[in-house]
């Protein structure tokens, strides 16, 4: 199975703070566009899991979920995205 590099470069990046809405929105999108290149569509999808409270006050923090297993896509996604090409009239049900 192919699989995406998700290994750091040397170059430096941007700092990104994902446990924002937006910044949790952007991840999702990450993991979403390296499986598809590998021809996967893991259901990848964000939480609101936590509001903080204090000097914080009002913050909210944000997860990216997923039906990824150790970092893979599952048989039974491989398989849905694979029965769903080849039938895309199905989809129109």
């Amino acid at each position: 199975m192919m699989t995406p590099d998700f290994r750091s470069s040397p170059a430096p990046k941007p700092q990104r703070d994902y446990l924002t809405e937006k910044g949790a929105e952007e991840l999702a999108e990450i993991i979403r566009s390296a499986w598809a290149k590998c021809g996967h569509s893991p259901r990848v999808w964000v939480e609101h899991c936590l509001q903080m409270l204090g000097e914080r006050s009002g913050g909210a923090i944000f997860q990216v979920r997923s039906d990824l297993v150790s970092g893979v896509p599952t048989r039974a996604t491989t398989a849905l995205v694979a029965h769903e090409a080849a039938h895309p009239w199905l989809s129109d049900i």
